[in-house]
């Protein structure tokens, strides 16, 4: 399946509750390894981000975050928008929307995993 990066990004706490609820070993196993091909997805996403951070930010002298001087932030805007809208393709099983009937989720993470979910 073809997805922008930037759901898998904002899918990354919905797919961490979900993982943790109990359900069938298929369903687990399924999560499992789609966790597991994102992590890879997130980290190329995490080392890319890094790379735009320290070329238009400054590190606070804490090092706990990037300030931007104003000719910066814009640009530096523009080319994460760009990473988010890259698409990958990624193997994924989905899940049918009765096999999670007995796990408490909320209507903002089912939003979120709207590719991983069918009816």
């Amino acid at each position: 399946m073809k997805l922008k990066l930037e759901k898998i990004v904002n899918a990354t706490q919905p797919l961490s509750r979900l993982m943790v609820q109990p359900m069938k070993i298929a369903q687990s196993w399924s999560l499992s390894k789609l966790s597991k091909l994102i992590d890879v997805e997130l980290k190329s996403f995490d080392e890319a981000r890094n790379k735009l951070l320290a070329e238009y930010g400054t590190l606070t002298e804490d090092g706990t975050q990037y300030i931007f001087a104003t000719d910066k932030a814009m640009p530096f805007s523009e080319e994460i928008k760009s990473l988010l809208d890259q698409e990958i393709d990624i193997e994924i099983v989905p899940i049918s929307l009765s096999k999670l009937d007995r796990i408490d989720i909320s209507a903002s993470d089912l939003l979120m995993l709207d590719w991983l979910i069918i009816e």
